[in-house]
């Protein structure tokens, strides 16, 4: 039939009346038959191709390059997908990651990385690394150029007797280095600079002996819930294991490589049991973590004792009064006293600039909604004892100076002659030599009194619950008299 311009279409429709049962319309239906010698097993799989005798093109149905394979991890690089499953890596068309067992598509296929070396290779994850992909099992690592036809991908490198035993503790630091959680601790992939090559560069040996020990108390398969991160704000490397992030700063223009440890804790506001004029209480549960701000407040305590800065309790079963000067506002009353939660990261996501928190019992931002939010948690800085290139020689203390922004306490130790010896790492009591929220080099040097040793200990510690920076620590002291 044709429609000239003259004619109309008819755009409505008329209901067809006298139906029972509706039924779903279906495409037409078509049978196969297998023949042939072979004898049909269950589980066997069988691919049929249909040819398009008009267009030539080739459409496959029933078994495929993926059917059947349980993935264990999977990666986007260049416009494609990528999954691994046992010892080989699959990956989908370009631009269309719906298309793995297409016989048309561009660039769908496999690669089975165990027939590199001979052996069965059970991959864990593969990261990006300088253009190419890095393909991780527990003891070995492949970096493969790739391309879209699997012809021409080309072994780069082989490094046998390391690995990764944590899939998503795999992490790009940029395109120039890999960051992945080993038995022995964590470790890092990077380019050597003259010849091009890649070696096992141990980075994370300061926390070694942490994750060794960490792993041995949990069991190595506790390593199955590790997770990480790369914190889009300052660069830094987290990994999550056992009830502690690990954070790496890597800073080489001001020569900072340093690890922290955070726990990962929320604070969850708590309601007043009973308010009257100028006092609030509040109900604890025996064992629980809670902090508090004193903030406006007069005094904090409980049975007649108070406490005059902020501090974290674990509680007995009390009531935590506070005093204000008048009657409180609540809004400002229900954030004086907050329970400690601790949480447990099943993984970590960047959206909009930001650290979101996976857990089981919902999601968490870092930094809040406004990325600027702080809380009441004591961050300590501490440096391990140094003797400065003197180690026989004795020095005395005089004065202490520092950069830094927010509230601080800042302590000195130092070991000296006529104190006990000690058995394994070496103790000093940590005395306070001032607090401060400002830079004191503007200011009088802060006197260090009656402190002499051999090595010398500091520490920081933060004391409210707004954004801090430890900038610099500068120690002032003479050389006395050296051993004979």
């Amino acid at each position: 039939m044709s429609i000239t311009l003259s004619q109309k279409l008819v755009t409505t429709c008329t209901a067809i009346t006298g139906g029972i049962d509706p039924l779903d319309g279906i495409g037409e239906f078509y049978q196969f038959n297998l023949t042939g010698a072979a004898t049909i097993q269950t589980g066997d799989g069988y691919s049929i191709i249909v040819t398009d005798l008009t267009s030539g093109s080739q459409t496959l149905l029933g078994y495929g390059t993926v059917t059947g394979i349980t993935p264990t991890f999977a990666f986007t690089f260049n416009k494609k997908e990528y999954v691994l499953a046992k010892d080989t890596v699959y990956f989908s068309s370009i631009d269309d990651a719906a298309s793995w067992n297409s016989l048309t598509g561009i660039g769908n296929s496999y690669v089975q990385l165990s027939d590199v070396n001979g052996q069965s290779t059970n991959l864990i994850a593969v990261a990006e690394f300088q253009g190419n992909l890095a393909f991780f099992s527990q003891n070995c690592i492949q970096i493969w150029q790739t391309n879209a036809d699997p012809l021409q991908w080309d072994l780069v490198q082989t490094i046998q007797n390391s690995g990764t035993i944590a899939a998503n503790s795999v992490q790009p630091m940029g395109d120039l280095d890999v960051l992945y959680l080993h038995y022995t601790g964590v470790r890092s992939l990077r380019a050597r600079e003259i010849t091009g090559f890649s070696f096992v560069n141990d980075l994370g040996s300061a926390i070694d002996s942490l994750i060794q020990a960490s792993l041995i108390a949990n069991g190595i398969n506790s390593a199955a819930g590790a997770c990480s991160i790369v914190d889009p704000t300052t660069g830094r490397y987290w990994l999550y294991l056992n009830g502690l992030i690990y954070i790496f700063s890597y800073f080489p223009t001001i020569q900072i490589l340093s690890w922290s440890t955070y726990t990962p804790t929320i604070f969850s506001p708590l309601t007043p049991a009973t308010t009257g004029g100028s006092v609030v209480s509040f109900n604890t549960v025996p064992g629980h973590t809670y902090a508090w701000v004193k903030g406006n407040a007069t005094s904090v305590g409980e049975g007649g004792v108070n406490w005059y800065t902020s501090q974290n309790i674990v509680a007995p079963t009390f009531q935590l009064y506070i005093t204000y000067p008048g009657t409180p506002d609540g809004s400002s009353t229900l954030m004086d006293l907050t329970q400690v939660l601790t949480i447990v990261p099943t993984g970590f996501e960047i959206y909009n600039g930001q650290v979101y928190i996976n857990t089981a019992n919902g999601i968490y931002i870092y930094g809040g909604a406004n990325n600027n939010t702080y809380d009441a948690t004591q961050a300590t800085a501490a440096t391990a004892f140094l003797d400065f290139k003197h180690p026989g020689t004795l020095k005395a203390a005089e004065s202490l100076d520092c950069d830094v922004s927010g509230g601080w306490n800042l302590y000195v130790g130092m070991v000296g002659p006529g104190q006990p010896a000690q058995t394994g790492q070496l103790n000093a009591v940590m005395q306070l030599v001032f607090t401060t929220n400002i830079p004191s080099y503007q200011l009088q040097s802060q006197v260090c009194t009656n402190m002499e040793g051999y090595q010398v200990r500091f520490m920081a510690q933060t004391t409210g619950s707004t954004a801090a920076v430890l900038g610099a620590l500068t120690f002032h002291y003479r050389m006395e008299n050296e051993k004979d």
